[in-house]
Formats: C-alpha cells, structure tokens, sequence
C-alpha cells in the first residue's frame, strides 16, 4: 500500500470529527483464508466516511487500499459488537490524535470513550477507556 501524504493525514481524519461512527472493522489483504488478528482498523461513520489506520506506521487512507496483488483477499472482522461503548448513546467523534510514545492513535468520543489503536507489525491492539 502507498501512504498518503503525511500533511494530509491529518486532514483525512479530522473530517471525521463531528460525524456519528457506524462500524469499526479489522481489515487485511492477504493470499488465503482470513484470520482472526486485528490487521488495519477500519472505521466508517454515518455519512459513509471511511478511513482505514495503517497497524505498522502512523498512515492514513481515506479510501481502503486495494490488495498488492489479485491473488490476496480483502478479509475484514466487525469488531462493532466488540466494542458497544463506542456506539452506545450515539456519540460523535470529537478528535482524533496521532500519540508518539508508544505509535497509536486515539480516537474520542463526545460520550468521554477513547478508543486507542496501538501500532505494530505483528500484534496491533485495541483498548477502550472511559
């Protein structure tokens, strides 16, 4: 996959602020049946705004990147019903910031939920705080 400029990384997730999330996905492009790892975090809102959160490096894609090549899948898991704090009250989102130490982003909600997506190459995590 081909990284967006990092100027407007920024600028791809705060469109999303404001706007009410619909799904949050894990999704991954691979040769093969899927697994069930948490890969990219996908998150789409209401509007049908859809950014997908690279899980090894800080990098944006406003539109889900296609698979290298035509042998690899695009395999995704809702993680929605994983994660009912998120949607629960129909909260908006308030911001979204890339944290350095350690590589994540966190994403918050008007409910007072951040949702932080830890960064690495082998074994991204997700955590829900209040």
């Amino acid at each position: 996959m081909i990284a967006d400029d990092p100027k407007t990384q920024l600028e791809k997730t705060q469109r999303l602020v404001g706007q009410h999330p619909a799904a949050l996905r894990s999704v991954s492009w691979q040769p093969g049946p899927p697994d069930t790892h948490l890969h990219h975090l996908e998150l789409e809102t209401k509007h049908g705004q859809v950014v997908v959160f690279d899980h090894q490096q800080p990098a944006v894609y406003s539109r889900p990147p296609r698979p290298a090549s035509a042998r690899d899948l695009r395999s995704w898991r809702d993680l929605t019903e994983l994660a009912p704090e998120v949607f629960d009250g129909r909260p908006t989102i308030t911001g979204i910031q890339h944290q350095k130490q350690p590589q994540a982003w966190v994403i918050s909600l008007s409910t007072g939920v951040r949702v932080t997506f830890l960064l690495d190459s082998t074994n991204p995590q997700l955590r829900f705080e209040r």
